[in-house]
């Protein structure tokens, strides 16, 4: 997990996506932001503020080669 300011004009939605998460709640809900939770709005961040982003765990998913498969995000 790292800790990264936030910059002029920044959100949640935004700090999320360059990091790599598909929807900001996963970003926003970690226990680490709790801080930001409970005095910020995630659309509206403040210059400066402090938010920790997790660790993208990437999801491996076993499948045969033999056959066709449809993965859907």
């Amino acid at each position: 997990m790292k800790l990264r300011r936030v910059l002029r004009g920044e959100h949640a939605s935004r700090i999320a996506a360059a990091s790599g998460f598909r929807d900001f709640e996963t970003l926003w809900l970690h226990p680490a932001n709790a801080h930001l939770q409970s005095s910020r709005n995630p659309n509206v961040l403040a210059t400066g503020d402090e938010i920790a982003i997790p660790t993208v765990e990437p999801r491996i998913e076993e499948a045969t080669t033999s056959q066709r498969h449809v993965f859907a995000v």
